[in-house]
């Protein structure tokens, strides 16, 4: 090549629009970074950066030298000369600093003049600035200069325009009321070039004003496609095109959505070329497009036919259930229009949602659905009748399972239970409001067929194991309580598991093993802590139990503590099975009884008596209830409520007084010496107001604090 290169008059400063706003923060900002080497405005095409620097070269006393590119400067001989020519036209004196500006940096990509460009700057006499303007993050080293405090980076939101900046420049006689303002600064982002249009639009005086303004607009529309679409090639912009279903992009969720493989690289490089698409997570690449560019990709997509859309969201939806996504597997199902997809989703959300106790989720997803859309879809009904269950609203939960039953269902429902009939009937058994013979009964109706998972099984064991034990079958409760616990490892199912370690713990307090009762209690609470289920129902039988088993140790503190927990959670919980009302209170009134704390004792029973006289069939509630009723009642009247808790010790040496053993061969037993055991029973007959080793024995049965005499004494 030959000769000098032509002249080329692209070295003006932009001048100054006659609507302009002053940047006033950001001209400040500009003019007190003058201790860095480069400042880079990196933002999408509109953003105001030439126009920023301009107001920025008014204030700034050092002369602004400008270089504006196009695409012939992406050859380094041209951008050489080009700089070259520029900076000889600037008549600079060699001890006066200077700004230099490359304007349109977006349009060099290879890497020889992105080096000279580095280079360039690594070299600018003292307290000279390269200003760079992009619609993107050119490939320097960015990362160098900011460690080495030489870069002042402005972005899209920096350059977004303020509330006040946008109210100045709509203005005139398009004065906006606040909301109206607020929803163009939320749909814009602050974007100038969109704060504009808008402005041109509100001009012609539309019906619905600041509301009709969006990406659908055409004005809008082409400007995107022209400035931001264009420039990324057809392979890129019909990857933002069908891609537009989506709130937020991946790569993987791309690859799949559009059935092909590279859209991580394709989204990186998006993201780097235009700033209309941005990361919201770098270290697991997600991306989001600016809310207009998204408005006018869905409109361009609708242009492509209805049926191309619905494939889409259908394979978003398929890509977001693999990933374990429920409610957005949810949304694409029902944007592609596949109504019975999405009602298998959401019941198949059911289990996994109750075993972690965390029903309530479910009410956000039904949100999305109309009520005669619920109504006409079994699985959306039963999910509905657990979403009232678990307010209280027990009418409610007979309202959607009525429904669900009145809607025929060719086979089981997804994840089981193996009919509708079968998950109304656990549903009901869950309520627990028509007595324990229904609910052991319907536990087993629930079990009926085969089931995918074994979680719904696993809820089917306990409320069933739950009736047995209520009845006085502890035998056949401990059998089938376990199975449950069993089955809920296996699903897993951790709600369930806690709730079946805690009734194991009070089957174990039941038959006087309280040793293996505070192990199961251990072992529930840990259960509990590792899945972080707090204030779940299992948390009132595991407060309950675990306060009568830390009384009957010898721990009255710690059984204070979880006695206080299970009646805060009894009153705040909106939807506590009327057994378990009755149950807990029965076990936190022994706990009282075995701490000397009667006055709360019998509370708890007058309450509990209410919550029962309410149930049709209690099986062996009320017996329990009135036996402990009783021992309320054997306390002498005087000095009760001060009378001291025994002590573990204590409580040792009272479980062999009504043997013959005397009190040498008790301390043999025990490992302690006939005095120390002397002394623990004297101290046993005092808190226990009594004066012999007979009145000790019936005083302590009568309490429940040892079984009747004539059992096997203690090992």
């Amino acid at each position: 090549m030959s000769g000098a290169a032509p002249a080329r008059a692209r070295t003006t400063r932009p001048g100054r629009r006659h609507d302009h706003v002053v940047r006033a923060g950001l001209v400040e900002r500009l003019l007190a970074a003058r201790d860095v080497r480069v400042v880079l405005l990196a933002a999408g095409a509109g953003s105001g950066k030439s126009t920023l620097l301009a107001q920025w070269a008014e204030r700034d006393p050092r002369p602004f030298i400008w270089v504006s590119l196009d695409p012939a400067d992406d050859d380094p001989a041209v951008l050489a000369g080009d700089v070259e020519r520029t900076l000889a036209a600037g008549s600079l004196s060699p001890e006066r600093p200077f700004v230099l500006v490359i304007d349109g940096a977006q349009v060099l990509r290879s890497p020889a003049c992105l080096a000279l460009l580095a280079t360039l700057a690594d070299n600018l006499p003292p307290a000279c600035q390269l200003a760079i303007a992009s619609r993107g993050e050119p490939a320097l080293p960015l990362a160098r200069w900011s460690v080495q405090g030489d870069l002042l980076r402005l972005g899209p939101e920096q350059l977004a325009m303020s509330r006040e900046e946008a109210a100045e420049l709509i203005g005139g006689e398009q004065a906006l009321r606040p909301d109206e303002l607020l929803l163009l600064l939320r749909r814009t982002e602050g974007w100038v070039a969109g704060l504009r249009m808008a402005r041109i639009r509100l001009r012609e005086h539309r019906p619905d004003g600041a509301a009709a303004f969006g990406g659908h607009d055409r004005l809008v529309a082409d400007y995107l496609r022209d400035e931001v679409l264009a420039p990324l090639g057809d392979d890129r912009a019909r990857l933002l095109v069908w891609s537009s279903i989506l709130d937020r992009l991946s790569g993987p969720l791309c690859d799949a959505v559009l059935g092909c493989a590279g859209s991580t690289a394709a989204l990186r490089e998006i993201a780097r070329l235009d700033q209309f698409v941005r990361p919201v997570d770098r270290a697991r690449g997600w991306y989001r497009c600016h809310p207009l560019l998204r408005e006018a990709l869905r409109a361009e997509l609708r242009t492509h036919g209805a049926e191309l859309a619905a494939e889409l969201h259908r394979r978003a939806s398929a890509w977001h259930e693999t990933e374990g996504d429920p409610r957005a597997a949810i949304a694409h199902a029902r944007a592609a229009g596949d109504g019975g997809r999405a009602g298998d989703l959401v019941w198949a959300g059911v289990a996994p949602l109750l075993c972690r106790g965390q029903i309530a989720t479910m009410d956000g997803w039904l949100a999305e659905f109309r009520e005669d859309e619920i109504a006409t879809q079994p699985t959306l009904a039963l999910a509905a009748a657990w979403c009232r269950l678990e307010r209280g609203d027990l009418a409610g939960a007979r309202r959607w399972s009525a429904a669900a039953e009145g809607v025929a269902w060719p086979g089981p429902l997804p994840g089981g239970p193996a009919t509708v009939a079968a998950a109304v009937a656990i549903l009901r058994a869950a309520t627990g409001v028509d007595g324990l013979t229904r609910m052991a009964a319907d536990a087993a109706l629930g079990q009926a067929g085969d089931h995918a998972v074994g979680v719904w099984r696993s809820l089917c064991d306990l409320l069933g194991g739950v009736a047995l034990r209520l009845s006085g079958d502890l035998a056949g409760a401990a059998a089938g309580v376990a199975a449950a616990e069993r089955r809920a490892v296996t699903a897993p199912a951790p709600s369930f598991r806690v709730r079946a370690l805690a009734q194991l713990a009070t089957i174990a307090a039941e038959s006087d093993d309280w040793d293996e009762a505070a192990e199961l209690i251990a072992r529930a609470r840990a259960a509990a802590e590792r899945e972080g289920l707090v204030d779940d129902v299992g948390d009132i039988e595991v407060c309950a139990v675990s306060a009568l088993v830390l009384a009957r140790l010898g721990q009255p503190a710690d059984a204070a503590r979880d006695a206080r927990r299970c009646l805060r959670l009894l009153e705040a919980r909106a939807n506590v099975p009327p057994w378990l009302a009755v149950d807990a209170r029965i076990l936190l009134a022994r706990a009282g009884l075995l701490v000397g704390d009667v006055t709360a004792s019998r509370t708890l029973l007058r309450d509990g008596g209410r919550v029962l006289a309410g149930m049709t069939d209690a099986g062996a509630l009320g017996r329990r209830l009135q036996e402990t009723l009783l021992r309320a009642e054997a306390f002498p009247l005087a000095g009760i409520v001060a009378a001291a808790p025994l002590s573990r010790a204590e409580l040792r040496v009272l479980r062999f007084l009504p043997t013959h053993l005397s009190y040498r061969e008790i301390g043999e037993r025990l490992h302690v010496s006939q005095c120390t055991v002397k002394s623990q029973a004297l101290a046993t007959y005092r808190k226990l107001d009594v004066s012999s080793r007979s009145e000790a024995v019936e005083r302590a049965v009568a309490l429940g604090l040892i079984q009747e005499p004539g059992m096997p004494a203690p090992a």
